[in-house]
């Protein structure tokens, strides 16, 4: 570009100069990466990579692409060197097969006169495909998920229950597919060489990147454990899951894996324990003699000879008449020493109460245990009685009203507080009920 003054009258003096600027005319590379589908792990995909020059001047291009950084060992494809003529474009194409769903790329271009152009990370989405890991499976006494529950502790001969198998889908993609449950031991089948019955078959939904519990028709598959009277039954059973024709949900994304692929796991494992085998060994007081309207505390020790864990109701009687209930849990028996734990009940007995011997009673309620008791557990060693010794009121009888002997007999009946200790477990547990009869 040049310019000259304007004013070119000054005679001999006059000096005619030019200034002249030159400004170096460059390439100038735009560039525009697209693949023809949704980038997966360890899936190939096509790539297309167009060029276009909008700069002064023509360019002679090459272009190299690496994942994550520009290294030869990690070198994608690169051009032949290319001319680009101002405003023209070239499309370059390749495959590429990503390898994990942290990968970017990473792109060089280079002109053989002016240098490196560009040199940058290209951020791209790369999915991952299905995969699903069965994490835990919670036994359960509800299959309804929006209902409250309670976990079950042990199983045994008998026993039915509701599988929480929580599968973690570490995909990208929503899925469905199908489920298949077998229980088996030693090569046999629950319900094949047993008596049990497993809800064992059904459609279910995993949503990405997070945990289910799987759900049949909305519930939480059923297992009653059933042994026929076979020998064998106790034990560890495997669960073996099954999950195949795994499809994306959304119709957009299906196609993109092989519609064989399946998931299998046999790893977890659920005890059936013999059942529980329950006793009172004793009822203590903490004082034998007292006052009406003092308290005193009983203690009910309670032993387990069956393996499994259980739960249940023990019942406080005075005289006959039932005044207060506790919860206990009791677990089983670990080789040859019996699960224990010990109830107490702080029991008061009421002001006005007749002079006398007050017989206290406690009784397992053996509808209430869970799991259902062993069917030789005898009912005989359920019971204990304790006397109390009660220095009350002295009934009198004004008139010799035969009427007076039979209200002296009436039972007062106090407030009771109750509380459980597990011993031998892994915690404690207190249960609070109180109990009023009437007069």
């Amino acid at each position: 570009m040049g310019s000259s003054p304007s004013d070119q009258s000054q005679g001999d003096e006059n000096i005619v100069s030019t200034e002249v600027t030159v400004s170096g005319a460059s390439p100038d590379i735009e560039y525009n990466m697209e693949f023809d589908n949704s980038l997966i792990e360890n899936v190939e995909a096509e790539w297309s990579l167009t060029l276009t020059n909008e700069g002064e001047k023509y360019g002679e291009v090459v272009t190299k692409l690496y994942w994550n950084e520009e290294d030869e060992d990690n070198l994608i494809d690169d051009t032949p060197q290319t001319r680009i003529e101002v405003d023209e474009s070239k499309i370059f194409t390749g495959k590429l097969t990503p390898t994990s769903s942290d990968d970017t790329l990473f792109i060089v271009i280079e002109d053989k006169s002016k240098g490196v152009l560009i040199s940058e990370n290209i951020d791209i989405e790369i999915k991952k495909l299905p995969n699903l890991l069965i994490k835990r499976i919670v036994w359960v006494d509800n299959k309804d998920p929006n209902a409250d529950s309670n976990e079950v502790l042990s199983l045994s001969d008998g026993s039915v229950a509701y599988a929480m198998i929580y599968v973690e889908n570490q995909g990208s993609f929503d899925v469905q597919a199908t489920a298949e449950l077998k229980l088996t031991k030693a090569g046999k089948d629950i319900q094949i060489n047993y008596a049990g019955v497993v809800d064992n078959y059904g459609i279910i939904s995993l949503p990405s990147e997070q945990e289910t519990a799987l759900t049949f028709n909305g519930y939480y598959p059923s297992v009653s454990f059933l042994s026929g009277d076979n020998a064998g039954f106790t034990g560890f059973w495997n669960m073996e899951i099954k999950i195949s024709n795994i499809i994306a949900s959304k119709p957009s994304e299906q196609g993109f894996w092989d519609s064989e692929l399946t998931f299998e796991d046999n790893t977890q494992t659920v005890q059936v324990a013999t059942p529980p085998y329950l006793r009172i060994d004793s009822l203590t007081s903490s004082s034998l003699d007292l006052k009406d309207g003092q308290a005193v505390t009983l203690t009910i020790s309670l032993s387990n000879s069956g393996e499994a864990t259980a739960s249940g109701v023990v019942n406080l009687m005075a005289s006959g008449t039932s005044v207060a209930s506790a919860d206990f849990v009791i677990p089983g028996k670990i080789g040859n020493s019996d699960g224990f734990t010990e109830v107490s009940i702080e029991y008061g007995v009421p002001a006005n109460y007749p002079n006398g011997e007050l017989m206290m009673k406690v009784k397992i309620d053996r509808t209430s245990v869970v799991p259902a008791l062993d069917p030789t557990d005898k009912s005989e060693d359920d019971v204990k009685e304790i006397i109390l010794n009660v220095e009350g009121q002295v009934q009198t009888n004004p008139g010799g009203d035969s009427s007076g002997d039979e209200s002296s007999g009436n039972i007062m009946i106090p407030l009771a507080v109750v509380s459980v200790i597990l011993v031998g477990g892994s915690g404690i547990f207190y249960f609070m009920r109180r109990s009023v009869g009437t007069e």
